[in-house]
């Protein structure tokens, strides 16, 4: 793929946030929908895409349109509980980490203080 082909299909790829099934057939028919057209002219442009394939934009809003709504409701709320949860099991470990630094702290302060200081003693003999 050229770079403008490639920049028309990151373009897409960003627009369409949903991974599912039905989201990687789209990605899958634009790409190959895409190679068909370099093939046919190998130094084919950004504009040329947009002209033939149509906006990157108006492409993902025609999918969406057609998309059952209920459907793309029920994978925004699964991507949110995902991104709650990374953030709290991040969360929990910035938390375990800390613990774990604050007692090896505690320790060490603990161990310093109970080393025996050796004095020195001198004996004088008369």
């Amino acid at each position: 793929m050229t770079k403008d082909a490639k920049r028309y299909y990151r373009e897409i790829k960003t627009l369409l946030p949903s991974k599912c099934d039905c989201g990687k057939s789209v990605l899958e028919s634009i790409k190959m929908r895409i190679m068909e057209i370099e093939c046919a002219t190998p130094k084919v442009t950004y504009d040329e895409l947009c002209d033939t394939l149509g906006e990157p934009k108006t492409v993902i809003s025609d999918y969406y349109s057609i998309v059952d709504v209920d459907y793309l409701v029920k994978k925004l709320r699964f991507s949110k509980r995902v991104r709650i949860c990374s953030y709290l099991a991040l969360v929990t470990v910035i938390a375990c980490f800390f613990t774990v630094a604050a007692y090896y702290h505690q320790a060490y302060i603990t161990a310093n203080n109970a080393i025996i200081q050796l004095s020195k003693q001198e004996i004088i003999n008369e």
